[in-house]
C-alpha cells in the first residue's frame, strides 16, 4: 500500500521514505490512527485506508494519549504537551 514501511523499533509507527527524507509517518495505537503529512498527501493515504479499512475521519487531531497537539502551520512546527492532563491531575 503506498510504500510505507514499519520500522522494526516500534511497528506502530510506519514511515513513508522518498530517497533519504520520510514524507509521511502514521502512528498506530489499538484502533487509534493519525497521519502525518502534507494535506495532499494525507487525502491519498486516507483514500488507500478506506479501501480496506473502515474508518471515521475526525480531521486534525488535537488530542491524543493524554497529549495535547498542536500545529502551527504559520511557524511550520508541531507542539506535543500534557497540560491538560497536568490540570487535571492539580485539580484532583
Amino acid at each position: 500500500m503506498i510504500g510505507f514501511v514499519a520500522l522494526r523499533a516500534n511497528g506502530g509507527l510506519i514511515v513513508l521514505p522518498d530517497q533519504a527524507t520520510v514524507v509521511a509517518v502514521v502512528v498506530l495505537y489499538i484502533d487509534d490512527v493519525h497521519f502525518i503529512a502534507n494535506e495532499s498527501l494525507i487525502g491519498l493515504i486516507n483514500d488507500q485506508m478506506n479501501k480496506w479499512f473502515q474508518m471515521h475521519d475526525l480531521r486534525r487531531g488535537s488530542f491524543h494519549l493524554s497529549m495535547n497537539i498542536e500545529r502551527s502551520w504559520e511557524h511550520n512546527t508541531i507542539n506535543i504537551h500534557h497540560q491538560s492532563y497536568i490540570r487535571k491531575i492539580l485539580e484532583k
